[in-house]
């Protein structure tokens, strides 16, 4: 099993992965970015999440995508190294205590009835049980390895096989614990027949490989240390004005006078990821669930603080609100609480429609919103569709070209956070009274784009398309006229020596 093997093992693998040096055409502080573009190519990135700290790290959820990946990378030119979950952990700000060892593997039980007595079953109908147990879990990934970890008799040709099984990926266990929960199956064997009796996440008395964590009371405080008295922590109304009609209240939703399904969930800790949270959902609301977007910051690649997360219907709100409403994160260190309030869009097929022509699909796939098969989708009362639950579903193709080009544009001349940071001059510049991206926009962009670049020559005009892209990091050439003229006076404003005699470009107040 992947937590039996030796860190400073030649033939050691993981699920982390720690970038220790770039290519040389990667300039220095956008190795995030080149990283990024890395994963926009190949496919085997798209359940995976970097993170800077120090190195830059890339966290998988599929074994198999992260051996490959390092080959991928290494062939690119990178140097490329396995990393420990603790290791991972730590750089993330997450106790590294309370990482899971056993992240991928469950126990699952099957209860066996045949004629024969525990004495007569033989190394070949052991076989035969492991084939059993593969074939039950193969319902919801690939199975990496397997063990039958005991045999006890529970009666009369009755025994109860416990298995120890590892999934390549960490989604495949937590889908399939509350999947085979929820939906047992049974079949027969040529020498018994049987039926899945229990499953659950594996644990053992494996001794953690991080730090022994310091000795704490019951506040959680340090043994050994001065303290002061507990004291309860007051509870302050949210003032925003929209928290009101946003508020989500249990005994709404119980009376049916609030049937919303789409959430805010804000206070996230910046360094938790998709998959994280999607682990987090599954615990409480598994199937109940189909579209989540974890808004991030594409400078960092943390997250913002929130996610929007749309149910299928209230029972998922009421889980979330009883399970993370008003709750610190566990094993992050961090003492934001959870809070959970009503989005302004409603439903999944607004969410679709707002996200699919939004120029937030052509970033890495660890920054886009995600759509997952749920309970509510035809045929899950099927079986063999039943495993699909909690599984990526594809988005839906942009249908409105425009609308997306003007997205795009926007994201290029805007970024993320509109005015703060390194572009706020040319917020501050800003010449149209129109919103941006919008035709009359453009029309009065174009027109001042004009005055703006009269009398510049074809050399003046290239370094200009030169130092565009090189601010928005782009890989493609901008051609001059696309440019906004605020752009242009960044320029003249960061390089005031090369202003040509008489044709200087005026600042707007």
């Amino acid at each position: 099993f992947l937590n039996d093997m030796d860190p400073h093992d030649v033939n050691f693998v993981s699920r982390y992965l720690v970038v220790d040096e770039f290519p040389e055409t990667v300039a220095n502080g956008h190795e995030l970015t080149a990283i990024g573009e890395v994963m926009k190519n190949y496919i085997r990135f798209d359940l995976s999440v970097p993170m800077v700290a120090r190195f830059l790290r890339i966290r998988f959820d599929n074994l198999s995508h992260a051996c490959e990946a390092q080959y991928i990378l290494e062939q690119l030119g990178y140097v490329v190294k396995f990393s420990t979950m603790h290791d991972h952990a730590k750089a993330k700000g997450q106790e590294s205590t309370t990482c899971d060892v056993f992240e991928g593997q469950i126990r699952l039980s099957l209860t066996i009835t045949t004629q024969l007595s525990l004495d007569d079953l033989t190394q070949q109908h052991q076989q035969e049980l492991l084939s059993v147990a593969q074939f039950v879990a193969q319902c919801y990934g690939t199975v990496r390895d397997q063990s039958l970890y005991q045999i006890a008799p529970l009666g009369q040709g009755v025994f109860q096989a416990t298995f120890r099984i590892e999934f390549q990926s960490i989604d495949s266990a937590s889908r399939c614990v509350p999947g085979l929960t929820a939906f047992p199956v049974k079949g027969p064997s040529r020498a018994f027949t049987w039926y899945t009796h229990s499953v659950s996440y594996w644990t053992d008395t494996t001794p953690n490989p991080s730090p022994q964590p310091p000795r704490v009371d019951a506040h959680g405080r340090l043994i050994g240390f001065l303290r002061t008295e507990v004291q309860e922590r007051a509870i302050i109304p949210s003032r925003h004005p929209a928290d009101q009609h946003n508020r989500v209240t249990a005994p709404r939703i119980l009376d049916g006078n609030d049937t919303r399904t789409t959430v805010m969930l804000r206070n996230i800790p910046n360094k938790l990821d998709w998959m994280a949270l999607k682990q987090i959902l599954d615990r409480y609301c598994f199937g109940l669930y189909d579209f989540i977007y974890l808004r991030i910051d594409f400078s960092s690649g943390n997250n913002v603080g929130y996610a929007f997360i749309n149910f299928i219907n209230t029972n998922g709100v009421l889980a979330i609100l009883d399970k993370l409403d008003g709750k610190t994160w566990d094993g992050w260190r961090s003492g934001k609480a959870a809070e959970v309030s009503y989005a302004t869009i409603q439903g999944k097929d607004a969410l679709i429609q707002k996200f699919r022509n939004s120029s937030v699909m052509r970033e890495a796939p660890y920054c886009r919103p995600r759509l997952f098969f749920s309970y509510e989708d035809e045929g899950m009362n099927d079986f063999n569709l039943v495993r699909r639950l909690g599984c990526d579903a594809p988005f839906p193709e942009p249908d409105n070209p425009a609308k997306l080009s003007r997205s795009m544009e926007n994201a290029r001349s805007v970024g993320l956070f509109p005015a703060h940071g390194a572009n706020e001059m040319e917020h501050r510049n800003r010449h149209s009274m129109y919103d941006r991206g919008t035709p009359r926009d453009q029309i009065q962009s174009a027109m001042y784009q004009a005055s703006a670049a009269q009398g510049l020559d074809l050399q003046l005009q290239g370094e200009i398309q030169r130092w565009f892209g090189y601010q928005n990091q782009h890989t493609y050439t901008t051609p001059f006229d696309r440019i906004p003229s605020n752009a242009i006076q960044q320029f003249f404003a960061a390089n005031p020596w090369v202003l040509p005699g008489g044709n200087a470009v005026a600042h707007n107040p």
